[in-house]
């Protein structure tokens, strides 16, 4: 089971799906065959395209590749973890990548809580208080 859902996991692809009058109405998630093997390049654009008249997806290569060169696609703009989650790995020098920080300030006992609060705020970084609502 383990096994299972992590190939569904790091293998799921975001796919157009159409109503009964044949217009893409959303997106779920598919395996399709071959494209879990094409691997990240992360100074790549984009270079998975759904075909809406062929109803197909496209890998399409967006550099000169020789023959026999491997074909490689952008996974998009994915934090680490992201990456690790739906991708199964982590790249090197990610540009992406992000860090969340847990910062408590405690409201009773700061007589500087309004100012050190006010400064967030005017940063933007807005944070949420204990109970979880945005401050």
């Amino acid at each position: 089971f383990k096994w299972a859902m992590s190939v569904v996991m790091t293998r799921q692809n975001p796919v157009p799906f159409k109503n009964k009058h044949g217009q893409v109405a959303g997106r779920c998630l598919a395996l399709v065959p071959v494209m879990d093997m094409v691997n990240h390049g992360a100074e790549l654009e984009h270079g998975v395209f759904y075909d809406d008249e062929t109803d197909t997806v496209k890998v399409a290569c967006t550099i000169d590749t020789k023959v026999g060169e491997e074909v490689r696609m952008y996974y998009g703009d994915r934090t680490n973890q992201e990456l690790l989650v739906h991708s199964g790995f982590l790249a090197n020098n990610n540009v992406n990548d992000a860090v969340t920080i847990v910062v408590q300030i405690a409201s009773d006992s700061d007589p500087l809580h309004k100012v050190r609060m006010m400064v967030l705020k005017n940063e933007g970084i807005v944070g949420t208080n204990v109970e979880g609502r945005e401050l």
